[in-house]
């Protein structure tokens, strides 16, 4: 009984964690991400939701390697463990995209953690062999409610943010703002 008991807490950890970074995966994030926005909408408070996107990561994997890439994604994750509160939800998003969703933040805290997120992983060199590769990251950031209520309409703008930090140069982290 035991035993088995063990074994289906297990199974239930793993179910909700990505194998590679060991953040939680996609699913858990769709599982959450409404209880949350609910939960601050419930308490009058902020909710912002930070999605970091690899900067050049699909010309990283193919000059060095899906298993550098692989590390570097491994790297990055644990940077922002370290960095996040733990009650902070840090997601694998899905590739390179990873999600930190931080409770009662409001915009220009969330923005700190963004920008100091971004520091982190721009001054950190990845060992490739004898070398050390810089890598950097664009970060989008949206808040609730001010930059909506729902899943939907949170992602949809905070992925537009990230393209936008994306053609502009990349190693930043960009508030959603209304054009």
């Amino acid at each position: 009984s035991i035993s088995n008991a063990q074994l289906y807490e297990k199974i239930s950890y793993l179910s909700i964690i990505d194998g590679l970074t060991n953040l939680y995966n996609f699913t858990y994030f769709k599982d959450r991400i409404s209880e949350e926005i609910s939960r601050a909408q419930r308490h009058n408070q902020p909710l912002s939701i930070l999605m970091l996107d690899i900067d050049h990561f699909k010309s990283m994997n193919t000059i060095y390697g899906h298993q550098v890439g692989n590390r570097i994604l491994v790297e990055i994750a644990d940077i922002i463990k370290k960095d996040a509160r733990k009650i902070d939800i840090a997601v694998r998003y899905g590739g390179d995209e990873i999600a930190l969703v931080l409770t009662n933040t409001d915009k220009e805290k969330s923005l700190i953690v963004g920008k100091r997120i971004c520091n982190l992983i721009s001054s950190y060199r990845f060992p490739i062999g004898s070398a050390a590769l810089p890598v950097t990251v664009s970060i989008g950031i949206v808040t609730s409610p001010d930059d909506g209520l729902s899943e939907k309409e949170l992602i949809d703008k905070v992925e537009k943010v990230i393209q936008k930090a994306k053609s502009q140069g990349g190693n930043q982290a960009r508030m959603y703002k209304e054009e």
